[in-house]
């Protein structure tokens, strides 16, 4: 259902998905962010996404389990995209 309302939402409204990103992940999450906590922002995402988007949960359990073995490489890329997203968020609010 979670992931349906959100390509609804992103049909009907693209602004939502932003709303959505701002709510869900910027607020909370800004500083496990900057700061590149992977373990407090997955203790998160499983809150969030256990208590809100039941069926993308099997997606975070994939992403949990396979986080210690990427690459730092990987791991910069993964920090570095969901910085700009949160950059965007910031500039699209404003």
């Amino acid at each position: 259902m979670g992931l349906e309302a959100i390509k609804a939402a992103k049909r009907s409204n693209p602004k939502l998905v932003l709303d959505m990103f701002h709510d869900y992940l910027y607020v909370p999450a800004h500083d496990m962010i900057s700061t590149r906590d992977a373990e407090k922002l997955k203790a998160l995402a499983k809150s969030v996404l256990s208590t809100r988007f039941n069926e993308l949960l099997p997606a975070l359990m994939i992403f949990d389990k396979y986080w210690p073995t990427f690459s730092e490489n990987n791991k910069t890329a993964i920090w570095e995209y969901l910085d700009v997203l949160c950059k965007l968020c910031e500039k699209a609010r404003v």
